[in-house]
């Protein structure tokens, strides 16, 4: 009897099929991104099911060669660099995984890089060195529906250009911390129109296959945003993080007993990624990585970095991570100096509250008026 049960047989010959695979990766477009979209998840699914033991025993290896981080960094203190290159050698324990168009993406774990500081310059070139650089000159979207380049079919970019930015920002700087397949990405508008750059941020493999197939005109990374102030490994959900009654949550950092279908990778901080980059002013930081928000902002050295406007996934703050609330987020937002506005016509989510929050720097809000608009009772 086959391992697998007949659904995933039937998406396994339906994905292997020339056409349809073809849609999956972006390079046709009379199928339904909704299908596509299944086949996608339940595939990872499927394939994390069914390689369940071997990711165990991974994360089993990766546990036994954690480095002692702060024998490391009494070695790299006192220049003892022989010893250190020999005790604590820079080793990839690196997963490949197979995406549902056969093609490879390979996943790096480097224990060496979690026990140094965000700003090392190591960390910072290996972080460099796995990004995605766009094309110059750039080449025309790639996307199944041009709609998508409109400003109106993303309310929170709309919102970011006509409450703060008046429609006339242009060449402005982006990260986007959970980007999926950078079609459904609420910065695509703003590329598109405004010329806007940035870092888009998807660890989801298939989802980052996707991206590179749009010819966005930013730089990606294939990786995640971590809840720590240095690099850390993370078991990461690539099913759902959270199954709700009507619906489920995407893939994200995974809650302790929740799901079999996780695999330990390596997370980022967001000051890590933003020197990447050159430590640019951001005009807009997207988060939306599936509840744990408010650990990454904690990340966040706010005195090293220049972020003028977030946009924050909060419904479901408290739903995942135990020590959040979209009221904690909202208090933490306004010790960092910054105020809330909320974002129009919001999806309410899986939660019946706001699923996403705005957050304007105060000296911005008092340098470009920004002020509420829409009508909220």
């Amino acid at each position: 009897m086959s391992d697998k049960t007949l659904f995933q047989q039937f998406l396994d010959t339906k994905c292997a099929d020339t056409n349809f695979k073809e849609t999956v990766t972006g390079r046709k477009f009379n199928r339904s991104l909704k299908i596509t979209f299944i086949c996608l998840f339940i595939s990872t699914f499927a394939f994390l099911t069914l390689h369940q033991k071997k990711s165990n025993l991974l994360e089993t290896v990766i546990e036994d060669l954690s480095y002692d981080c702060d024998d490391l960094n009494r070695l790299y203190r006192e220049n003892r660099t022989e010893e250190l290159s020999e005790k604590y050698p820079d080793i990839d324990h690196s997963v490949t995984i197979t995406s549902v168009s056969k093609e490879k993406v390979k996943l790096s774990r480097r224990p060496l890089l979690n026990c140094l500081e965000p700003d090392h310059p190591f960390v910072v070139k290996s972080v460099q060195d796995s990004i995605d650089i766009p094309v110059d000159p750039p080449e025309p979207y790639y996307i199944p529906d041009l709609n998508a380049l409109k400003l109106q079919s993303e309310q929170q970019a709309l919102d970011v250009m006509e409450m703060v930015y008046k429609n006339n920002l242009t060449n402005g700087f982006f990260l986007e911390a959970g980007a999926q397949n950078c079609v459904w990405s609420v910065t695509l508008p703003l590329e598109a129109n405004y010329g806007w750059k940035g870092l888009l941020v998807e660890m989801v493999p298939d989802f980052y296959l996707q991206c590179l197939d749009t010819r966005r005109r930013a730089h990606i990374i294939n990786t995640c945003v971590g809840k720590s102030k240095s690099s850390q490994f993370i078991d990461f959900d690539f099913e759902s993080v959270k199954q709700f009654e009507k619906n489920s949550a995407m893939a994200g950092i995974a809650i302790q007993g929740h799901s079999q279908t996780t695999i330990t990778v390596q997370c980022f901080p967001v000051y890590t990624l933003l020197l990447a980059m050159g430590n640019p002013k951001v005009n807009l930081f997207v988060l939306d990585i599936e509840g744990f928000e408010l650990a990454v902002l904690r990340t966040i050295p706010w005195d090293k970095v220049d972020i003028e406007v977030l946009s924050v996934e909060t419904d479901l703050a408290g739903q995942i991570q135990e020590d959040s609330s979209p009221e904690m987020i909202t208090e933490y937002m306004e010790e960092q100096g910054y105020t809330k506005f909320r974002h129009r016509n919001d999806d309410k989510g899986l939660t019946g509250i706001d699923q996403n929050s705005m957050y304007v720097r105060n000296d911005v809000v008092r340098r470009m008026n920004v002020v509420q608009l829409g009508d909220f009772p």
